[in-house]
């Protein structure tokens, strides 16, 4: 399960920094437009096991609710806990999925704060995935 969450975490942090599918396919559309080539970083993109996209989902769901203030907070386990409870997740499905999804913050939560220590602090230019 590890490789799994690692390859959802690359997914998710891909997304924070490249932006969404329709800045990607305008990108895409504009290099084949000009003949140019589709740079690296959007040719050579993470691809998503079909068995995470709930994961995914749920992340970008949740990435609303959590606190943004001097500093970007983690998603808070209730709103995750209330997730699973709209969605009729069992027990077993519920660990699993708070499991993954604190995994996945914390990597996007370390990688932001990366990104902030190395702007000085300035995350003006974060993007805020999600609702």
């Amino acid at each position: 399960m590890g490789a799994r969450r690692k390859k959802l975490a690359e997914c998710l942090i891909h997304a924070h920094t490249h932006g969404n599918d329709k800045g990607i396919e305008l990108i895409v559309s504009q290099a084949i437009r000009f003949g140019e080539p589709i740079p690296d970083k959007i040719a050579n993109a993470p691809d998503l096991e079909y068995g995470l996209v709930f994961y995914l989902k749920a992340w970008t769901d949740l990435n609303a609710d959590r606190s943004f203030g001097m500093s970007v907070g983690p998603i808070p386990t209730i709103a995750i806990l209330n997730y699973a409870k709209h969605y009729q997740l069992n027990e077993d499905e519920t660990e699993r999925t708070l499991k993954i999804l604190r995994y996945v913050d914390n990597e996007y939560l370390n990688k932001i704060n990366s990104e902030s220590k190395s702007s000085g602090g300035n995350t003006k230019n974060f993007k805020r995935i999600g609702k």
